[in-house]
């Protein structure tokens, strides 16, 4: 049993939530354990129900509007309720600014707030209207991604490129956390002694750093962007149409590629109605899944949710290659200055962002043009970086994006065809423009490309096969391991969610580096 499953806490929310079941509908929705781990959200029979067919026109549940959690309520309730919170959130963000980061401030702060209530109980705990949701989710220590990896977790990702990527978010979280709970100190003490002393909260002493990263996590994990009840609150929302929501119970629901569950706002009330995708398939006791993204990676499920789905080549896996070009602008100054050219100008970081399914583009891409390749296989980004790299004349062409025309129409017949680069340079017009350059400059641009490309590829198989991992245990919980590295073995111990994501991400990588260590192999052959 999870150690972290609390019956009494999802029978509390499910009082608490107040889901409307229209009267006929068969089925309704629960959460409940899931066999994934954690829990999920579940079919079940809806007691009392007026007609005994599930209807798939209506929905197995409604969240009403006055349990959804958004920017806009948090500030409502804390102008009332803690003026505390509220004073902190002014620091934050001044008068209420509703862009996505902003809204990100709000419910992160919120967050924290609600941690450090908790624990110390009273007024504010009880006054919160979310409180027996917020006390239903994964609590701190309960939460799996690639920013909580113990250093052991982090040896099964020896060789890619996420370890470093959660250490610099990491880096920017706890930056987040003291201008955060600096403003909570700060409003403390600007705060009235008498209210300080009915029921203030010493943040200080309630929370922490690992308080925080929670907050984030439950961030990523379970808002969603939904539209805006009524054309008054995309006004007060400076016009956005959408805003970020947690939605109570719906959020209980894993993910999968092909859902079974599906949701909608209702115009006519503001609720989220729950209905099901495929009604045949919707039996009691199934559970439902949502569709988190039809196109997150494996990487990004890992970092947000802490999990990867085997087979899943969606959107790309991110590799570090900071050293293949350290190595080589060593004493090459023209070289130095364009990569500087392409950092400063793009802000393009020495990173990789390569196809998740390198392994069948490569494949089917058959004997056409390799420079048409690069582009399906890296990201807009380190593709204009790596461009600049390979191309000889990159030092006189980059200066020239910066004062192109402006591009041509395509329902212009009269226009000169070609590219033009658009006025604001981005990677995306970068990229095509070294990519249409790179066209007049022979197949040694592709040659060097791909070789770079290569050699990046090699040294991550080498770091990946310098560890061997070996098996020797495991629990409800945990695995052991025994890991040789250098000629030396230790034994650790890791979750056996974190060794599960971690061997699918870890496979995935050494797929794609395993095929573009080939490719390059291939073109020095020709």
């Amino acid at each position: 049993m999870d150690p972290h499953a609390n019956p009494a806490k999802l029978q509390r929310l499910m009082d608490w939530a107040g889901l409307v079941v229209p009267e006929s509908q068969a089925l309704t929705v629960q959460p409940a354990l899931s066999p994934l781990g954690g829990h999920g959200l579940f079919a079940v029979r809806h007691e009392g129900a007026s007609g005994a067919d599930f209807d798939p026109a209506l929905p197995l549940a409604s969240v009403p509007r006055s349990k959804l959690v958004t920017a806009r309520a948090i500030f409502e309730h804390a102008a009332t309720h803690d003026r505390e919170l509220h004073a902190a959130l002014d620091l934050l963000v001044g008068p209420p600014s509703w862009s996505p980061a902003a809204q990100r401030t709000v419910f992160v702060a919120f967050l924290l707030r609600h941690a450090a209530a908790s624990r110390a109980g009273g007024a504010l705990y009880d006054a919160n209207p979310w409180t027996p949701y917020l006390d239903a989710l994964p609590q701190p220590g309960s939460l799996t991604s690639a920013a909580f990896f113990s250093e052991e977790e982090n040896v099964l990702l020896y060789g890619c490129a996420v370890p470093r990527l959660a250490r610099a978010k990491l880096a920017n979280l706890h930056a987040e956390y003291q201008a955060v709970l600096g403003a909570l100190v700060d409003a403390r003490e600007d705060a009235p002694r008498a209210e300080r002393e009915a029921g203030g909260l010493d943040m200080t002493e309630l929370i922490d750093f690992a308080d925080f990263m929670w907050a984030d996590a439950v961030y990523w994990s379970r808002v969603l962007d939904v539209p805006c009840f009524r054309p008054e609150a995309a006004a007060r929302l400076d016009g956005n149409a959408t805003e970020l929501c947690m939605i109570p119970v719906l959020d209980f629901a894993n993910h999968s590629y092909e859902p079974t569950l599906r949701w909608e706002r209702d115009a006519r009330t503001g609720d989220i109605g729950m209905y099901a995708v495929d009604a045949d398939a919707v039996v009691p006791g199934m559970e439902l899944f949502l569709c988190y993204d039809p196109d997150k990676s494996n990487e990004e499920l890992l970092f947000a949710h802490g999990f990867c789905i085997p087979g899943n080549t969606r959107g790309r896996v991110s590799v570090f290659f900071d050293e293949e070009i350290d190595e080589l602008v060593h004493d090459n100054p023209a070289l130095a200055h364009r990569v500087q050219w392409v950092a400063s100008h793009l802000h393009v970081q020495p990173v990789l962002h390569l196809a998740a399914d390198t392994p069948a583009i490569v494949a089917s891409f058959g004997d056409a043009d390799r420079l048409d390749l690069l582009p399906k296989l890296l990201a807009p980004a380190p593709l204009a970086l790596v461009l600049a790299i390979a191309l000889d004349d990159a030092a006189d062409f980059l200066p020239t994006l910066l004062h192109a025309p402006p591009a041509a129409s395509p329902a212009n017949a009269d226009e000169k065809p070609g590219y033009h680069a658009s006025a604001e340079l981005t990677p995306e017009s970068a990229a095509t423009a070294l990519l249409e350059h790179a066209r007049t400059a022979g197949h040694a641009v592709v040659d060097r490309a791909l070789e770079l490309l290569g050699v990046v590829a090699g040294r991550v198989l080498a770091e990946i096969d310098s560890i061997a991992l070996r098996e020797v245990a495991r629990d409800d919980q945990n695995v052991t391991l025994e890991v040789t590295s250098g000629g030396e073995t230790v034994e650790v111990h890791v979750g056996i969610a974190e060794f599960t994501a971690a061997s699918v991400y870890r496979a995935q990588v050494r797929a794609v580096a395993e095929t573009l260590a080939a490719l390059a192999h291939e073109e020095d052959d020709e």
